[in-house]
C-alpha cells in the first residue's frame, strides 16, 4: 500500500488561490478583523453606531462605526443591535 505524501493545502493556502490574494495579505486583514473586534469587544456598552458615508455614489450598503470605541459592522449588524436595544427598551 503507497502512502500519499503530497502536502494537504492549509486553510491560507486555499485562501491564497480563491481569492488572488498574497498570504501576507490575507494575514494584514485577519490582523485588521482583529484588532476591530477587540475594540467591539472592550467597548463600554451600548453601542453609538453611525453610517460610515460610502467611498463612491454607487456604494448600495453602508457600514456603521460607534462613535464611543470606532469599531466597525455592517449595515444588517448595526440595524439589528440597534433594533435588540430598542425591543429591549420597549419591554421594561
Amino acid at each position: 500500500m503507497s502512502k500519499d505524501h503530497t502536502k494537504k493545502p492549509t486553510v491560507l493556502d486555499v485562501l491564497e488561490r480563491v481569492s488572488g490574494l498574497s498570504k501576507p495579505d490575507i494575514g494584514q486583514i485577519l490582523a485588521e478583523v482583529k484588532a476591530n473586534q477587540k475594540l467591539l469587544h472592550e467597548c463600554k456598552p451600548p453601542h453609538n453606531f453611525v453610517p460610515i458615508p460610502p467611498e463612491s455614489k454607487l456604494g448600495l450598503t453602508r457600514d456603521y462605526v460607534c462613535t464611543k470605541c470606532r469599531g466597525k459592522v455592517e449595515a444588517s449588524k448595526a440595524r439589528w443591535y440597534i433594533e435588540g436595544l430598542e425591543h429591549g427598551r420597549k419591554k421594561k
